[in-house]
């Protein structure tokens, strides 16, 4: 199974593009070890205008920690973790989008509660999807359990725009009963969720 890295990084002032697109380029680095870049951000909603994130995925996670990606780019490192896919992405999936908002949320739930909250999750996909202007690209569990007895859930989606995003949200029931089907799977998920918080990012090419 690859693994996921996830880095958040500081960034000095207005300097969040440029840091992000140097990690982008560390892509080569990445690939020269057996992985690759996945995709890197800069913030939109949620996170501070002086950060990036960078996203890569690694055949394991000795791999991923002897590989440099960011070395030479000014940036400190304030989180840092590695996730499993759970299921989505696949191995070697690629991100056709690069326009639109880039939704990271993460979920915590109580360890027994994990496998219910995945089900939950995967099974309203599909319907979704097929409603809202928008594709669920990773969903992942963290190594990095906020607590004891807790899990923490990373999701990643694509909407087209802010209004797709904002449009989505189960609790407005905007979509009525075109999405009736992910609307219930989101309640009992929402039941199931100690804690849960989100960022909005724009993908940088």
């Amino acid at each position: 199974m690859m693994i996921y890295q996830h880095h958040v990084l500081a960034t000095l002032p207005r300097d969040a593009a440029r840091v992000a697109g140097l990690a982008a380029k560390a892509d080569a680095t990445a690939r020269a070890a057996g992985g690759r870049v996945f995709a890197a951000f800069t913030p939109m909603i949620g996170l501070s205008n002086n950060h990036a994130v960078l996203l890569s995925e690694f055949p394991d996670e000795a791999t991923a920690r002897a590989c440099d990606l960011l070395a030479g780019i000014p940036c400190g490192i304030e989180r840092h973790e590695f996730w499993e896919p759970a299921p989505r992405p696949a191995a070697g999936e690629t991100i056709p989008e690069i326009e639109g908002v880039f939704s990271h949320r993460w979920f915590d739930c109580a360890d027994g509660d994990w496998p219910r909250l995945q089900e939950l999750s995967v099974s309203a996909w599909d319907n979704f999807e097929g409603v809202h202007d928008t594709r669920v690209i990773g969903f992942w569990r963290s190594r990095t359990p906020p607590a004891a007895g807790l899990t923490r859930v990373w999701l990643m989606a694509w909407y087209r725009n802010l209004g797709a995003w904002e449009g989505s949200r189960w609790f407005l029931g905007n979509k009525g009963e075109e999405a009736a089907q992910a609307y219930e799977r989101f309640r009992a998920r929402s039941l199931l969720t100690v804690d849960s918080a989100v960022s909005l990012l724009r993908r940088v090419v």
